[in-house]
């Protein structure tokens, strides 16, 4: 029993022992945005020679340049070991004293931290600087953008949570700041917050998530078009009041219940309801009156009993909306003195007639009968 546990504690301890040589085993060129980070896995073997196994093993990662004898190494994992001041609280070993794993951890990537890098491993008497194999560190600009989620369907005037996810953000490093940014924003904001309760409407159009990387100094955003969302955007209903004689009409807008200007009996009216929706709603009108197409109201002579109210109604998938309007019918003047001849009933005519037999005119009782009946006929 004592043997084999002698046994196990030897390889263990030689895990990272080589009869001979010294090997690194690091990945190759690694590229890296500006602002995120980066882990690159490290595997160490060394000669077993000129330490013990109660000797701990320090490793160190030098950038290419600096003179190891005097300067400090860019990280190690030797407590209170000095560090260069450009890659403090950036760059980390990780990996403990008792494994082969040398990991280095680069933390809030920024453009100087790109260049070759060495290693370097210290146990007991033994120090060796692998200078053959380095790794080679490739900073680039910061492309890489936010996401915006949405959870379901936006829909115009209800409320709704926007979540900007940061791809691929790093969990060692300092997190991003998020802040947001367009017309459709009218209620303050909790700051630095990735989740946005937004109440869109028809008129809005682009939102930007926008992320800052505090300790890179650079920022990358995302903006979308708010009307790639809207399956649903219930907007208005209004009224077109065309009138005149059906070809050469003016047109007013009423966009709310109102009350229409007199209108004249006899005259052509014409209603045309417009809304914009998507997806399009049913138009439809309360009076039955000649429909040339949906929302399309025409009223080629005007009458006195049409006053009244006409209501155009919108039915959607999200509700329905309404606009109203009254029209009052002003008579005609010739249409007036029309209708007290003939609630005289036919004695007019009788009279006429009688007066002309006397007169011996046949001629004379013709005419007066045509004057009466074109003056009071309708104009």
């Amino acid at each position: 029993m004592l043997l084999l546990l002698l046994l196990s504690l030897l390889s263990k301890g030689q895990s990272c022992g080589s009869l001979s040589d010294f090997t690194l085993q690091v990945q190759g060129p690694v590229r890296v945005q500006e602002g995120l980070c980066i882990l690159v896995p490290c595997t160490v073997f060394y000669s077993h020679k000129d330490w013990t196994y109660s000797d701990p093993a320090y490793s160190y990662w030098f950038k290419e340049g600096v003179d190891v004898n005097k300067d400090a190494s860019g990280a190690t994992n030797k407590q209170g070991q000095e560090v260069q001041e450009e890659t403090q609280g950036q760059f980390f070993l990780l990996g403990n004293t008792g494994t082969c794993s040398r990991s280095l951890n680069i933390r809030n990537t920024r453009m100087h931290d790109s260049g070759s890098y060495f290693f370097q491993v210290e146990r007991g008497n033994m120090k060796f600087t692998y200078k053959s194999n380095q790794l080679s560190v490739h900073v680039t600009a910061l492309t890489q953008t936010p996401n915006i989620h949405i959870l379901g369907t936006l829909e115009a005037t209800r409320p709704k949570n926007l979540t900007c996810i940061a791809l691929r953000a790093c969990k060692w490093g300092t997190p991003p700041t998020f802040s947001w940014t367009g017309t459709c924003i009218s209620s303050p904001m909790i700051p630095n917050c990735p989740v946005l309760t937004l109440t869109p409407w028809p008129q809005d159009h682009n939102l930007t998530c926008q992320l800052t990387f505090p300790e890179a100094g650079v920022t990358t955003e995302r903006t979308v078009q708010l009307s790639m969302f809207f399956l649903y955007a219930l907007l208005n209903v209004a009224i077109t009041v065309f009138r005149g004689n059906g070809t050469e009409g003016t047109g007013s807008t009423i966009t709310e219940n109102g009350l229409l200007p007199y209108v004249q009996e006899g005259q052509y009216l014409c209603l045309v309801c417009v809304i914009s929706s998507n997806p399009p709603g049913r138009l439809s009108w309360d009076q039955l009156f000649l429909a040339l197409e949906p929302g399309v109201l025409e009223l080629p002579k005007v009458e006195s009993g049409d006053r009244g109210e006409f209501t155009c109604l919108d039915q959607h998938p999200l509700g329905s909306k309404h606009v109203s309007l009254s029209l009052s019918v002003q008579s005609s003047p010739t249409c007036r003195r029309c209708v007290s001849v003939k609630q005289k009933g036919s004695w007019p005519m009788v009279f006429t007639l009688i007066r002309g037999r006397f007169m011996g005119g046949f001629l004379l009782t013709y005419g007066l009968t045509w004057i009466c009946y074109t003056r009071c006929g309708d104009p």
